[in-house]
């Protein structure tokens, strides 16, 4: 096979992983899906670095696509060839506010090549966050911008599942999520009245509000104060979805990152990916994936 997949090759590609997946197959996803990682890392760090010289708190992190997460996407959007998949390589920026995120939005877009703003905080149900998506290095790159109460629902949606998170989930789950963004919403643009109380079931037994979002933000807190370097380091993290624990963490210095993707590739071909999620996130420091990434540490 040639080092570089042409487009039309791409689009092939794709279509052979909606249908069956192939160990042939998974090599060439896995060479495609490194050439993003040099990308991914380099704008990690000229974001951190572009943030810290503004009056902003931010935590950054970066992580590749699972390879289930692109084989269901692709089976979920037919229409789409591998190509123009934009979130292979993607980032959060987790930040307090609304008004931190409207300081940030155009900082962030200046890092990208054709880049493209869409701001989904318009709706009072569903998902809310601001979305800039564009190119880096010639490659496709998305970055989300979120407050802290936005991410506590992509937090809440995530942790019932795949099937909620990409739209499914149960009446009971999609009405807990509705009114979830709904109070969120209200909340965040200071409704009068509003008072963040939810009726559902699944409020009361999750405690969103009581006990998800303080923890949240007190681990930005903790994290914003223990900012001392801008390298990028990475962890991999093994998360067991039948018991919701990390079995195994493993950290990784800025130099050590070509073995983090090697081991990431072997361990997401070896373990049953039902069971497991097999995840390479990098940041400049453990306690921002707590933030980033709460489902696997709350």
């Amino acid at each position: 096979m040639s080092s570089e997949l042409s487009k039309a090759g791409l689009k092939q590609l794709g279509k052979r992983l909606r249908a069956v997946v192939t160990p042939e197959d998974l090599d060439l996803l896995d060479h495609y899906r490194r050439r993003f990682d040099p990308s991914l890392v380099d704008m990690n760090a000229r974001l951190v670095g572009e943030i810290d010289s503004t009056d902003v708190d931010a935590l950054v992190s970066g992580r590749i696509k699972r390879t289930k997460s692109i084989v269901r996407k692709l089976v979920r959007e037919p229409t789409m060839d591998l190509s123009r998949m934009a979130d292979i390589a993607g980032l959060r920026v987790i930040v307090r506010t609304t008004d931190d995120q409207n300081a940030l939005v155009g900082l962030i877009e200046a890092q990208v090549e054709k880049s493209r703003v869409m701001d989904r905080r318009n709706d009072r149900t569903e998902y809310r966050a601001i979305h800039v998506t564009g190119t880096h290095n010639d490659l496709p790159i998305e970055i989300q911008l979120r407050s802290i109460p936005q991410q506590l629902w992509a937090n809440e949606s995530e942790s019932l599942g795949e099937q909620v998170k990409e739209g499914g989930g149960t009446d009971e789950e999609r009405a807990y999520l509705d009114a979830l963004s709904a109070a969120i919403f209200d909340f965040e643009e200071s409704v009068p009245g509003a008072s963040g109380q939810i009726g559902h079931r699944l409020a009361s037994a999750r405690q969103p509000f009581e006990y998800r979002m303080p923890w949240i933000e007190r681990k930005f807190n903790a994290a914003i104060d223990a900012i001392d370097a801008h390298e990028v380091r990475s962890e991999l993290l093994i998360f067991d979805g039948r018991t919701s624990d990390i079995i195994k963490a493993i950290s990784f210095g800025a130099s050590e990152r070509s073995d983090a993707v090697a081991e990431f590739e072997h361990l997401s071909r070896t373990l049953d990916p039902v069971r497991f999620d097999v995840l390479i996130l990098n940041s400049t420091s453990h306690a921002a994936l707590c933030v980033t990434h709460p489902r696997f540490y709350l």
